[in-house]
């Protein structure tokens, strides 16, 4: 967690129609925007380039770009798991991002193929891990936290991949 405590999640969209200059120039803006405001960031979001090392093609000066960009963040993606598709192909133009503080806080990513989200990109999913969510209630001498004793967690996931509320 930063100083005030709290961690920043940004959620980010790059459409691949704009220039390499707005491209850049949005990549620094965003940066220095979250080194301005926290240490401790995950960066969730479809970036338009193909994230990883493919060793069967050149990189193109977008991809390059965001390398140079992500040098002090971690990219927190598996290898080989596409977050796109369309028709039978599948990419990874889908990145997340965090920062050092956060990078080993993230547990169990995974990419979702398994969920109809009636979109062309896949769910990214993943745990953030922070052990200090329990803190002990000093008056009641119970532990704070979650309640999830009396939750559906099993149809968590099918609700929200299909938008049922109950």
């Amino acid at each position: 967690m930063d100083r005030d405590g709290r961690r920043k999640n940004t959620h980010v969209y790059q459409s691949p129609n704009q220039s390499l200059e707005d491209f850049s120039r949005q990549l620094y803006e965003l940066g220095s925007n979250i080194r301005k405001v926290s240490k401790t960031c995950v960066i969730g979001g479809d970036f338009n380039v193909e994230i990883g090392e493919r060793t069967n093609r050149r990189k193109n000066e977008r991809e390059d770009i965001f390398q140079d960009w992500t040098t002090a963040l971690s990219i927190i993606n598996e290898a080989n798991s596409p977050t796109f598709y369309r028709g039978e192909s599948g990419s990874t133009i889908d990145a997340t991002l965090a920062s050092a503080r956060m990078a080993n806080k993230i547990k169990n990513w995974k990419v979702r193929d398994d969920i109809e989200n009636l979109s062309d990109h896949y769910y990214i999913m993943y745990i953030i891990e922070d052990r200090k969510v329990k803190k002990q209630d000093n008056q009641r001498g119970r532990l704070k936290g979650w309640k999830i004793k009396d939750t559906l967690m099993g149809d968590f996931d099918k609700n929200l991949a299909y938008g049922k509320h109950k």
